[in-house]
């Protein structure tokens, strides 16, 4: 756990790890790390409603990642990662046969949070219950998504690619294929939100 920590991280990987919240690593209260070259596996946040099974990220933290990749990691919610109230910049960044049991499979983006993605692939994640196979963003979060691709993403509700609850991100040059919804939006579900496409495709 980083408790208004801002360290560098280069060619680490975290695996098999587990907590009840951030399996592979957690943030709290202005944290605010580099991350290069960084891989998560098979980490898992076992709470009942745990949160981040790669990374949790909660309170105003901020981290910076660049080459990382999230592989089988899981949790209740935001299997590959959980960003609370708080900031973050991916480039470069991959998520693959990441699991939620309720939302965000690759990522679970929730209340006032900004994150800005350049070229990240989501590739077979999965949210069982809820939905955003790749992506859950809700509650007035602000997301930026330029060059990224969501490819064979599963819901067991609504949203196989991204959810989108109450909140308006801007997509631009961003790639939807193969994604799958039991309910709706194999692609993408849009609740109360309004979203900006630009060089979208489904």
């Amino acid at each position: 756990e980083l408790n208004n920590s801002s360290p560098t991280l280069t060619d680490v990987t975290f695996s098999d790890n587990s907590a009840d919240n951030g399996g592979g690593m957690y943030l709290s209260y202005g944290s605010s790390p580099t991350l290069t070259n960084v891989t998560f596996s098979s980490n898992s946040a076992n709470d009942d409603g745990g949160n981040g099974g790669g990374i949790g990220v909660k309170s105003d933290s901020s981290p910076t990642l660049t080459d990382v990749t999230f592989s089988d990691n899981s949790a209740d919610n935001g299997g590959g990662m959980y960003i609370y109230r708080a900031s973050s910049t991916l480039a470069d960044v991959t998520f693959s046969d990441n699991l939620a049991e309720a939302r965000g499979g690759g990522i679970y983006i929730f209340s006032e949070s900004n994150v800005n993605l350049t070229n990240v692939t989501f590739s077979g994640n999965s949210a069982n219950i809820t939905g955003g196979g790749g992506i859950y963003v809700s509650l007035e979060s602000n997301l930026i998504l330029t060059d990224v691709i969501f490819t064979q993403n599963f819901s067991g509700h609504d949203g196989g690619g991204m959810y989108l609850y109450d909140s308006s991100p801007t997509l631009t040059n961003v790639t939807f294929s193969d994604n799958l919804a039991e309910v709706r939006g194999g692609g993408m579900k849009i609740y109360n939100s309004s979203p900006t496409l630009t060089d979208v495709t489904f």
